[in-house]
């Protein structure tokens, strides 16, 4: 599984690419750190090719909706 976090910057209406690729779920929540007080804004993208991962993300930056994990939910999935 291939895992990459976006961030929607204040005012910004389009999402980009905050993290390089991730493969491992434990370097991901390590990432997730990170974000902890801005949870609405970040994103995290899950899927089994990279080039689904920049189709999730060009979906979602045409309002169209995709698989997406928020932080929260990812840390009750992995019991953070």
């Amino acid at each position: 599984m291939y895992y990459r976090v976006a961030i929607c910057l204040d005012g910004s209406p389009h999402w980009y690419w905050e993290s390089r690729m991730i493969v491992n779920i434990d370097t991901l929540l390590r990432v997730l750190r990170l974000y902890r007080t801005m949870p609405d804004r970040v994103y995290v993208f899950y899927s089994s090719s990279i080039e689904g991962l920049d189709l999730m993300l060009a979906r979602l930056n045409e309002g169209l909706t995709c698989d997406t994990l928020t932080i929260d939910q990812l840390w009750a999935v992995n019991g953070v």
